[in-house]
């Protein structure tokens, strides 16, 4: 009788214990899972579609190559007869080292077509971030429209702010 109430009292306790803790596992697998899957998919790292320009440089076409524009560029701006100012530091990016070369010999051009781009800009447009990102644009045309001029081909594929400042 000692076997029988060992085995009504203890063994369904362990039981209960053992089937406690399989759920729990259980569970908290499933939670890393749903987890893992859920910043995989927001990451676009599964399931998303991918835009190229969100691909490594290297899937992009190569090696990319950097230039700081130096000195920085500071242009002013009359505004309801107040002097404000962009005070921005830049650099390029190119996939040909070529190119480098080129905009170092030329570098006064380049720094004319840039300043005459800033200067031509609408200074309110300049402090949003659509704005910047139009300016971007811009100063990417008006170098590689110098480049054009050169060698008669573009040559960089950004314009990249390193500072931006705008009073």
């Amino acid at each position: 009788m000692t076997e029988q109430a060992n085995e009504e009292n203890g063994t369904p306790g362990k039981k209960r214990t053992i089937l406690k803790i399989l759920l729990m596992a259980l569970g908290l697998i499933l939670v890393i899972g749903l987890s893992v899957g859920l910043t995989l998919f927001f990451t676009r790292g599964w399931g998303g579609n991918v835009d190229p320009a969100d691909a490594p440089l290297e899937q992009q076409g190569g090696l990319a190559y950097y230039m700081a524009l130096t000195p920085e560029f500071i242009v002013t701006y009359t505004i309801n007869s107040r002097q404000r100012f962009l005070r921005t530091d830049l650099s390029v990016r190119t996939r040909d080292t070529r190119v480098l070369d080129v905009l170092t010999q030329h570098m006064p051009v380049v720094r004319n077509a840039i300043i005459e781009t800033l200067g031509e800009q609408e200074f309110d447009d300049l402090q949003s971030e659509v704005g910047r990102e139009q300016l971007v644009a811009v100063i990417t045309d008006s170098v590689n429209e110098v480049l054009v001029n050169i060698t008669g081909e573009p040559g960089i594929d950004a314009v990249l702010f390193t500072n931006y400042v705008v009073q």
